[in-house]
């Protein structure tokens, strides 16, 4: 009898371990930092606070539900584009270079990959293979694409709304500073 009530303590106790260890590992974060499929640095949404088909899987009868967020980027002035992102998705592309949040607000200093490197393009080397590459990446070794990626003076600047779920941007570093202001984000909230 001994023996059972040891081992149900055990396994109690393991049980308890994993769920702390699930709870407390998963930052409570909606919006974090977290390196692309090259290695770069995006912005992702990590927490979600709604469960629906995307609107793009509709169509599909075996479609199910998915955890994520609506992100309203505001692309012009007038305009504003609903978008559902699913968690562990992009939400600013590559490379973010710098950024600061509080509770409320999340600035971001943006050095576009697409821009500095190029978009991508096939190049074929035989009849039948190709490979990916950025139109303008010339540079063979990490060392110096990272030194390229640092020397460029291309940047593009935005605003997230963290409570809002709200995207603003890209702007200007002259047009962000309006921005900012027009929000209402604390001065001591700097990049």
């Amino acid at each position: 009898m001994n023996n059972i009530i040891l081992k149900c303590l055990v396994l109690t106790n393991v049980f308890l371990q994993l769920i702390l260890f699930r709870t407390c590992s998963k930052s409570k974060d909606t919006f974090i930092r977290e390196q692309d499929e090259e290695g770069f640095y995006e912005i992702q949404l990590l927490n979600g606070d709604t469960s629906c088909v995307p609107p793009y899987l509709e169509k599909y009868d075996n479609a199910h539900p998915e955890k994520g967020m609506f992100i309203h980027y505001h692309i012009t002035k007038d305009s504003i584009y609903d978008f559902f992102n699913v968690e562990g998705t992009c939400i600013i592309k590559s490379h973010i270079h710098n950024y600061v949040k509080n509770d409320t607000f999340m600035l971001i200093d943006q050095k576009p990959i697409d821009t500095i490197f190029g978009t991508f393009i096939e190049i074929y080397y035989n009849d039948t293979d190709y490979l990916y590459k950025r139109k303008y990446d010339t540079v063979d070794n990490e060392r110096d694409r990272l030194q390229l990626l640092n020397d460029s003076h291309t940047h593009y600047y935005w605003i997230i709304g963290i409570k809002t779920s709200d995207v603003y941007g890209p702007f200007t570093f002259e047009d962000y500073l309006v921005k900012r202001k027009e929000l209402g984000v604390p001065n001591n909230l700097q990049l």
